[in-house]
């Protein structure tokens, strides 16, 4: 399940936008919209960040490239855990996390393309699907401890004191799904990257594109959101399974 790493990425998406702002023009924080697309990109850039993190939910979709694999993602993150799908090169994979527990539950193209694709032989891939198919697998390996969490989605952001984005520069105010958003033009990590700020508090990012890297919507903040554990009966042990 090391492929699930690739949704790391998505957690670079605001790592670019934090960073050093005691000399920005003032906290991000307006009641005027004018006054707020007034200020400097870093500025915006930063509040963008405090807002978003602040958020007790959101939903994240997108699709992104790396090492000639292409990635999608759809989750809803909260500050205890995460819920969606995470999609290598056209196969997905349920992901669940609540605390310190998670689960991972693959479709079967997935297991075939994984498993398969490692050398495991039809005969043992067929038998093995037999048992898990359908089925939760417990991650006790902490796969989603990177970005399954608000807290955790930030954590590169926080700990990125050196982030220069002096050239960061003010875009068109433009509608995106509804919301009026300034965009920002910076480096994300040394790729070119758009960031899309509401204009309006709070001031969270609504979209980032990075181009041919890929891009990601943030929607539905502060939604009441619950996760709930998958029954007994349907989670089973791979490491006892594989032997």
């Amino acid at each position: 399940m090391a492929l699930l790493g690739t949704a790391v990425m998505a957690t670079t998406v605001l790592a670019g936008c934090g960073g050093d702002s005691d000399d920005s023009e003032g906290s991000g924080d307006s009641g005027d919209s004018s006054s707020f697309v007034d200020q400097d990109a870093q500025a915006i850039m930063d509040a963008a960040e405090e807002a978003t993190k602040n958020a007790s939910s959101f939903r994240i979709v997108g699709e992104m490239q790396s090492d000639g694999s292409e990635a999608s993602l759809d989750l809803v993150l909260a500050t205890d855990g995460c819920e969606g799908t995470v999609g290598i090169d056209g196969s997905d994979v349920e992901v669940l996390k609540i605390g310190d527990e998670g689960w991972y539950r693959p479709t079967a193209d997935f297991w075939r393309a994984q498993l398969g694709g490692a050398g495991m032989d039809d005969a043992t891939l067929d038998q093995l699907l037999s048992q898990v198919e359908g089925k939760w697998i417990t991650d006790e390996e902490g796969s989603f401890d990177d970005f399954c969490t608000i807290e955790s989605f930030f954590d590169d952001a926080d700990d990125d004191d050196d982030d220069d984005n002096s050239e960061a520069t003010k875009g068109d105010v433009e509608d995106i799904d509804g919301v009026e958003a300034i965009a920002i033009d910076h480096e994300s990590d040394g790729t070119p990257a758009t960031l899309w700020v509401a204009v309006d508090e709070p001031h969270y990012a609504v979209r980032v594109d990075g181009g041919d890297e890929g891009s990601f919507d943030l929607t539905d903040f502060d939604e009441d959101v619950s996760f709930e554990a998958p029954d007994d009966a349907d989670v089973v042990d791979l490491n006892s399974l594989m032997g």
